[in-house]
């Protein structure tokens, strides 16, 4: 997808951002002078986003770091409670419109690729709704957090499926894409942060336990800090051997309470 900076400087930008992308948050030009009419001299202090009217953008890496110095400007930790649902639900459509753009050639002349139009295809539509869910757990048209199953599913068979693997089974089930995504380690990538914390709160909502990793991407912190609050007893964990080491799971009504007390979006 391409780089959002133009809508800081007003000019397009034809950078392409991949994975590798960077969050970043902007006061947008029209909306400066009346800040500082205020008193303000930079993000510091003048609100906070959305409601003082600043807006997110995925920049390509050069231009978030050509923004440095200038105070309407910062850049901000990839985690859910900075990434854009938008951006995620675009990136995603992109990303096979790709593969299907470089399969074209193998599987000529029986199948041809035409057009590819990310911005026109339910995936997007349904990636967003995942971020959308997994930032403030809002179904929107599903009616119930059981409607994110269908949209999980379209996902992993989407993003994550491979021919080679595919047997006479029907299809994904959410613990393939669950594994898939496992990982007790800091986010990289949006895609898979935004898909791995919707299927983690759909799995708290059906009284699933969820990994410590799990646990620490909903609440946007660390699971360094999150291992650190088990240790210290503030969060109830089961403990069990797993390989040559032990990995730590939290209960669902544990985890929700947890979350709704941080004040985490979404939670109560």
């Amino acid at each position: 997808m391409r780089c959002g900076c133009g809508e800081i400087t007003g000019q397009q930008c034809a950078a392409d951002v991949g994975r590798e992308g960077i969050i970043v948050e902007a006061m947008p030009e029209h909306l400066r002078s009346s800040h500082e009419a205020a008193g303000y001299s930079g993000l510091k202090g003048c609100g906070s986003y959305p409601g003082n009217g600043a807006v997110r953008l995925w920049c390509a890496p050069a231009c978030a770091e050509g923004f440095d110095g200038d105070e309407w400007v910062r850049v901000l930790p990839l985690s859910l409670a900075t990434l854009t649902p938008e951006a995620v639900g675009l990136d995603a459509a992109e990303r096979v419109c790709r593969r299907l753009a470089r399969l074209a050639a193998p599987l000529s002349p029986g199948v041809v690729v035409a057009r590819a139009e990310p911005e026109e295809t339910g995936l997007r539509w349904t990636v967003e709704g995942l971020a959308t869910f997994a930032q403030s757990g809002r179904v929107g048209d599903w009616g119930s957090p059981a409607g994110a199953e269908d949209a999980l599913l379209e996902c992993g068979e989407a993003l994550w499926s491979r021919p080679v693997d595919e047997g006479d089974d029907d299809g994904w089930a959410p613990a393939d894409l669950r594994a898939a995504l496992a990982a007790d380690a800091e986010p990289t990538d949006h895609l898979r942060l935004a898909v791995g914390c919707a299927l983690a709160r759909w799995a708290i909502w059906r009284g699933e336990r969820v990994t410590v990793g799990e646990l620490a991407a909903l609440a946007s912190v660390s699971p360094s800090l999150v291992r650190n609050l088990i240790a210290a007893g503030e969060i109830a964990a089961t403990v069990e051997p797993a390989g040559r080491t032990r990995a730590a799971y939290v209960e669902a009504a544990e985890a929700h309470h947890w979350l709704a007390a941080r004040g985490v979006r979404g939670w109560r």
